[in-house]
């Protein structure tokens, strides 16, 4: 019984004195621990005792701790997190903590939350660190994630800029930043395109966090739009890049009233359209088949819909596009002439929101939200079209009896696993379907699909892994006559994995590198006979497999204040292989059916030819001052695979190829020389860029070639090598009632023949302008805010007439005509040069409003300017048309009239 009493009275005298020394703890002592996933603040809060908290109802709700969480000062918790939602956080006599929204509230005096600098202004400032910790770190490491603080999206590309160091980072993929800084304060910049600049006074005590929120710039009558304030485009290395966010493409009126992020590309200088409806784009001098497309990190192969009319993705989606016209990083490859890289929204994790569209040619859909609020987001949309009824509406026969549609589908879902860890799945499918009067019908349709992994293994040391596929399959019928009608199916699809590391080692060096496979399956052809009265015969063209192994490193290098450095290597292993048929040809004589002297077979997976590519980068950045620098460019890309085609543009009938025995791999070499400077605080930019660029075993075709269904192509083909330069000048004006840019570009592009009997080489061997040959191009865009409902935009452009061949004389041989053309592009066509216009109302600006909408009147070639597009000969009916001849040339124009539209947006 007495030792009973004794034990009882022990173990009250050590609760007495837990209590007791429990009771004398402060805030600042306490750290969070007990977090195995996720608890609100709320809960945990419940749980401590010794303390007094006092909030409001709800205010708490969306404040969660997580496990990466454990370890952490709770005060420094709130003192972070908490302010980045608006939150304050009081502290009276150690144990009373109250915390309410700081809009509520005038702070005096409370140096941990707000500061002035003398002129009125205030900003936030947060202590980074362990206070225990004081007085034993130099610099600190300072690291966090920027994110949008509507829809909590990651900003990938957000400038993280110290202007009291001169210095500053941008965020990565994930939207992960790490910048080493010196203990004390020193003003922080926080920036995005399109967002609010969030300037806070860093105190950096020790290595530590800091996420932050931005939120989109606001519009009022007597307030500028704010769509960059960064001197990124000054202090980087990078050059011969452009960027655009989804707001500028939403502004400048094109064909359709439909947002297009290709056409809007092409009113930049360097980037060129071959026409009215013109799929694909031409970026100093290059085809279209070497530009490669990213679509969210997937390569892409048809990127439009009804041969140009729309772009292969819905503009709403986007969360920014960069396009590389020369000195590319060293992860980029497989192309020899630029590298498009567009980014997809994430999903909004706070909330479900939507857009759309109503048109009179087209209309979608985007619908985004959490799954699980702040850890797993959805986004997903389509779009169609209904053009159908239109072409039943124009006077022309063919036209009115034509059919012509489209649809595509997109998603993408994001899983926050944790802090450190991040998984996204992402998805396209698209289908496009042409008739021409019952005679000729086109389809084709893309598969996209990846899955990715992102994991941040430090402050300095950030991983990613992702496996992708991307299919593009066409199928083209030609039934005018039924006796010869037939099918032709085409492809390729591309299978890869991807491994890329970023290390930061300090404030002015950071390196990145990666490895990546690829293996492509090219479906060369198969033609079928179509329908019961065909007496065509099939044929099946020998599919070709190859693989590509890469690696890359890329260092990027402050070597003095003036001077930056970034160096690049990049290293591709391209695979022709088996099975395959492979013809043989006598040695050292003309690839051509009188020197074929057998084949060869190869068994599956046998290698049939490889092809190493070393691949350099380097672009220096010598600074002239705080606005101003001169950068130099030099780049060497490899290209393995070449498109089939002898048209200006992508078709579906152009067929893939792969590099083999006898089609070596294109290769380019190119120096830029550029200078960049920016005027009022970066609100406007100019630049000046000259380059020259040398292109190797371009893949062109001889007179009378037939490429489509050609079992021995290599006979068929020659080799050129291509000489194109330039200069790039471009002015924008990123702030202000009036936005937009002047660009203009004066650009050669020059090819010679080789490799084949001096008779079938083009020009008999001289050099001739390449069909993309442009040498003016001149654009102007520019978007008027007149009021908070009205927009004004308007974009002019002109450019030299695109070179041309032409028929120059009638021989009659034995009674029947035949044609003599000219030598290849001799001539030109006319000039080409558009006006486009729209008008954007907003019909309600009230903040509490379930829905917001607008409308968009736009006009597509505002005078009416007959732009020829290509030109043909036939023989007809002698009349003035043809100024009574025979035989006479005629002039094609796709678009000769101005094309008004209406849609009507909505977001909710």
């Amino acid at each position: 019984m007495i030792a009973q009493k004794i034990s009882r009275v022990l173990v009250v005298v050590i609760l007495f004195l837990f209590c007791t020394v429990l009771k004398s703890q402060d805030i600042d002592s306490i750290v969070i621990s007990g977090i195995s996933d996720r608890v609100s603040l709320d809960a945990y809060l419940k749980g401590l005792s010794g303390f007094r908290f006092f909030y409001s109802e709800n205010l708490l709700n969306e404040v969660f701790l997580y496990d990466t969480d454990n370890g952490k000062n709770l005060k420094q918790y709130f003192d972070q997190t908490l302010m980045q939602k608006g939150i304050a956080c009081l502290v009276y006599k150690n144990r009373n903590i109250v915390f309410v929204e700081r809009n509520k509230l005038i702070f005096k005096g409370q140096e941990d939350l707000t500061e002035g600098n003398g002129d009125g202004s205030i900003y936030s400032v947060v202590s980074i660190g362990d206070p225990m910790l004081a007085g034993k770190y130099k610099k600190a490491m300072l690291n966090g994630y920027v994110r949008n603080g509507k829809t909590g999206e990651i900003l990938p590309g957000a400038v993280i800029h110290v202007p009291n160091l001169n210095m500053g980072v941008i965020t990565n993929q994930v939207g992960y930043y790490s910048v080493e800084l010196p203990i004390g304060k020193q003003p922080v910049i926080y920036s995005y395109v399109g967002f609010e600049d969030k300037e806070v006074q860093v105190n950096m005590i020790s290595p530590g966090s800091y996420d932050v929120e931005l939120f989109e710039s606001t519009i009022a009558i007597d307030q500028v739009i704010i769509t960059s304030k960064s001197d990124a485009n000054v202090v980087s290395t990078e050059m011969s890049i452009l960027r655009l966010d989804a707001r500028t493409i939403n502004t400048i009126p094109v064909l359709m009233g439909e947002p297009d992020l290709l056409k809007t590309m092409t009113l930049l200088p360097g980037v060129q359209s071959s026409g009215d409806m013109a799929s694909g784009f031409n970026v100093r001098g290059g085809n279209a088949d070497q530009n490669l497309i990213l679509l969210d990190d997937v390569p892409i192969y048809n990127s439009n819909h009804l041969f140009g009319m729309f772009s292969i993705v819905d503009t709403r989606t986007i969360e920014n596009l960069e396009l590389y016209k020369g000195g590319a990083p060293a992860r980029y490859g497989g192309r020899v002439s630029a590298f498009m890289d567009i980014d997809l929204k994430e999903g909004n994790l706070k909330e479900w929101e939507g857009n759309g569209n109503i048109g009179l040619f087209s209309s979608k859909l985007t619908l985004q939200g959490p799954i699980v609020k702040e850890k797993v987001s959805l986004i997903f949309g389509g779009r169609t079209t209904y053009s159908d009824w239109i072409l039943k509406r124009i006077p022309d026969l063919d036209i009115r009896k034509s059919r012509a549609n489209f649809y595509d589908l997109n998603s993408k879902l994001n899983v926050t696993l944790n802090r450190k860890n991040r998984l996204s799945l992402f998805s396209y499918i698209s289908h496009d379907y042409f008739d021409l009067a019952g005679r000729n019908s086109y389809e084709y349709k893309n598969w996209l699909g990846s899955i990715k992994w992102n994991f941040i293994a430090g402050d300095k040391l950030t991983f990613s892994l992702s496996a992708f596929v991307s299919d593009y399959e066409t199928f083209s019928v030609e039934k005018n006559n039924p006796v010869n009608a037939y099918s032709i199916g085409t492809g390729i699809m591309q299978t890869g994995i991807r491994y890329r590391v970023l290390f930061t080692l300090g404030e002015k060096h950071s390196l990145e590198g990666g490895i990546e496979g690829n293996y492509f399956n090219f479906f060369s052809g198969e033609r079928e006979p179509y329908g019961v009265e065909s007496n065509k015969d099939p044929l099946e063209i020998e599919n070709e497999q190859s693989a590509e192994m890469t690696a890359y490193i890329q260092d990027v290098y402050d070597i003095w204040p003036q001077l930056s450095l970034s160096a690049g290597l990049r290293y591709s292993w391209y695979m022709c292989l088996g099975p395959a048929t492979v013809n043989l040809y006598e040695e050292g004589g003309y690839i051509d059916n009188t020197t074929l002297v057998g084949s060869r077979e190869y068994g599956s997976g046998e290698i049939i030819k490889s092809y190493p590519g070393l691949e350099p980068r380097l672009g220096l950045r010598y600074s002239l001052g705080a606005l101003s620098s001169l950068k130099l460019g030099l780049s060497r890309n490899y290209q393995y695979m070449h498109i089939l085609t002898n048209s200006t543009v992508v078709i579906p009938t152009d067929t893939w190829k792969s590099s083999d025995l006898y089609i070596k791999p294109a290769m380019s070499d190119q120096v830029t020389l550029g200078f960049f400077r920016n005027f009022q605080k970066g609100m406007i930019e100019t630049s000046a860029e000259i380059y020259y660029k040398k292109v190797y075993n371009v893949l062109e075709y001889k007179n009378g070639a037939e490429l489509l269904m050609n079992e021995n192509i290599e006979q068929d083909v020659l080799s050129a090598e291509m000489d194109a330069y330039g200069i790039e000048l471009l002015f924008r004006r990123n702030a202000g009632r009036l936005t937009g840019w002047v660009s203009y570009a004066y650009s050669r592009s020059f090819l010679v023949t080789t490799g084949a009997d001096p008779e079938l080489l083009i020009n008999e061997g001289r050099k001739y302008p390449a069909y993309y040959d442009k040498p003016h191009d001149i654009s102007v865009v520019a978007s008027y805010k007149i009021s908070r409902r009205f927009t004004f935009s308007s974009s002019f452009t002109y450019s030299t007439g695109r070179p041309a061949t032409y028929p120059e004389s009638v021989i009659p041989v034995y009674n029947n005509p035949v044609i003599v053309y000219s030598d290849r592009n001799k001539y030109r066509l006319r000039d080409y040069h558009r006006l486009d216009l729209s008008l954007i109302w907003d019909t309600s600006l009230r903040k509490k409003r379930w829905f917001y909408s607008n409308w968009v009147f736009s006009i597509y070639n505002v005078y009416g300017r007959n732009n020829v597009y290509s030109t043909y000969y036939k023989k007809d009916i002698p009349t003035a048309k043809n100024d009574y001849k025979k035989f006479a040339l005629y002039e094609l124009s796709i678009i000769g009239t101005p094309i008004p539209s209406i849609t009507y947006n909505i977001r909710f």
